[in-house]
């Protein structure tokens, strides 16, 4: 082989521009890799473009806000849902948490007339009951199941004396409202042309992913999900990381509760009765294991849209609750059987 003198360049073969990988195949390559990580993402897009064609007012613009703000609500907590899931846990209580917040908000805002307090004490009722949940499943070794199923029944209960106690006279009332009108405003607001609430909720959504894929604390999370023996091999107290995780899911829901008050202008204990139901079907659908150490929340999000559209479509149709139950219950068993399917598939590769 011919040595090159100094100050010589070798000559290179002309760059063959057929070799380059076709526009097409790049772009069914990255879809493909899309749909293996968040499977519903292009089914949900699907679903609103063919929601759009059917519905009519759907992609109009005051719907649209009205869309965002109202999954506002869901969004956030399913995020704390999501969480629990990812140790192999379960909250059934996350319903009955947003109902109590939101209406000891509204009790504690419409006698101090300050949001700001009606603010801490959602949150405060979210984290006592986060608290108790992970005190009792972390260190008790109760099955959350079953422990989440009676703070549930306690939770609603109260939720429900609470609201009749406000409305005074013995009443029965459901929810309490008469709130100072600042409460609507900002429940109403919007920012950049979209809803504040649902801006909120995406920033907390943003900032829970970083903490589950960019900190100890989320790696801690996965593993303990995944594999308990190999967590405390390293050391990862199981306990106290459970106590964490429930009081952060307590915590959202309070602020869920927060949350749903601004957007309604009052405190209702029957918020819980189907919000249980959709914060567990946009996990599932997303993609998040129920048996822990895999899923996320920006996976929980995709999932929540698809399970606000198809509500908020259903209900401009005109159709009936229980039809609605019918569809989104269908939607749910085919998008958690597809995730499930999905994951098992690419754990054998």
């Amino acid at each position: 082989m011919n040595r090159l003198a100094f100050g010589e360049v070798a000559e290179t073969s002309p760059r063959n521009d057929s070799a380059k990988t076709p526009v097409w195949k790049w772009v069914a390559g990255a879809g493909r890799r899309v749909f293996l990580t968040v499977p519903v993402l292009p089914i949900t897009v699907l679903v609103y473009i063919g929601l759009a064609v059917v519905t009519p007012g759907f992609a109009s613009w005051p719907n649209v806000q009205n869309l965002l703000g109202s999954l506002a609500v869901l969004a956030i907590a399913a995020i704390g849902a999501t969480m629990v899931f990812l140790v192999a846990g379960i909250d059934l209580s996350v319903g009955s948490t947003v109902a109590l917040s939101s209406v000891l908000a509204a009790i504690v805002t419409k006698s101090t007339e300050s949001i700001l307090l009606g603010l801490a004490t959602a949150l405060v009722v979210g984290m006592v009951v986060g608290a108790i949940n992970g005190v009792a499943i972390g260190y008790g070794k109760l099955q959350p199941f079953v422990l989440t199923l009676g703070v549930l029944l306690v939770a609603r209960a109260v939720a429900y004396i609470s609201a009749a106690a406000a409305a005074g006279g013995g009443g029965t009332a459901a929810s309490v409202g008469q709130l100072p009108g600042e409460v609507l405003d900002f429940g109403r607001s919007s920012l950049f042309g979209l809803p504040t609430v649902f801006l909120i909720a995406v920033v907390l959504v943003g900032i829970f992913a970083v903490i589950l894929t960019k900190t100890s604390f989320g790696r801690n999370v996965y593993l303990l999900g995944s594999n308990e023996r190999a967590a405390q091999f390293v050391g990862i107290r199981g306990g106290l990381l459970r106590l964490r995780v429930y009081g952060i899911a307590g915590t959202l829901g309070g602020v869920a509760g927060f949350i749903l008050m601004t957007r309604l202008g009052s405190g209702t204990a029957t918020a819980g009765d189907t919000l249980l139901l959709q914060v567990i079907a946009a996990a599932v659908i997303g993609g998040t294991s129920l048996f822990g150490g895999f899923g996320g929340v920006w996976r929980t999000l995709v999932g929540v849209f698809l399970i606000a559209g198809l509500a908020n479509a259903l209900g401009l149709l005109g159709m009936p609750s229980w039809t609605q139950g019918i569809v989104i219950g269908f939607v749910v068993v085919l998008g958690s059987g597809l995730a499930v399917y999905l994951h098992a598939r690419s754990g054998r590769k």
